[in-house]
């Protein structure tokens, strides 16, 4: 199934070491985001080693849509959580500071974003929408901040016809 195409791709594209999320965001503060630092969500709790991580989770099932004979959309959902640690502020800069500069470099980098190089099997895409879904905040105790941007990623695909 397509969906599932898109879905390994765009997860290839977000996560890990050379990653578009930890491009993206050490490009406008260098170092934010080391090695190891940009993950996948399992549902299961990481110790957490990091002072800054983005966990890129997947949200909801694709939105799927016909748009024109023969072709659909596919849309698919992802929550990009950036957290910073206390460990995150040796230099004097604000966890929420941090947290902050890295999604305003998400939202940046993804939304109304055309010219992305995504390219699963048998879809192409067309357009990424970014949006805040949670500010960056600061836990009661003051040790953690995080901030969450959603973005959703649309493709077209050509329908298969039942023969």
């Amino acid at each position: 199934m397509a969906s599932s195409a898109i879905h390994d791709a765009l997860v290839t594209y977000l996560v890990g070491d050379s990653g578009d999320v930890r491009t993206t965001v050490n490009a406008e503060q260098t170092g934010l985001l080391p090695s190891g630092s940009v993950y996948l969500h399992t549902g299961q709790y990481l110790r957490n080693t990091y002072s800054t991580t983005c966990e890129v989770k997947p949200v909801g099932e694709p939105t799927q849509a016909t748009t024109g004979i023969g072709l659909e959309e596919i849309t698919h959902h992802f929550d990009l959580i950036v957290t910073t640690t206390r460990k995150a502020s040796s230099d004097g800069t604000a966890l929420t500071d941090k947290a902050e500069d890295a999604c305003r470099a998400l939202l940046r980098r993804y939304h109304l974003a055309s010219n992305l190089s995504i390219s699963p099997s048998n879809a192409t895409f067309r357009r990424a929408l970014a949006k805040r879904t949670e500010l960056v905040r600061s836990n009661e105790s003051g040790d953690t901040a995080r901030g969450v941007v959603r973005v959703s990623f649309t493709f077209t695909e050509a329908l298969v016809a039942n023969t």
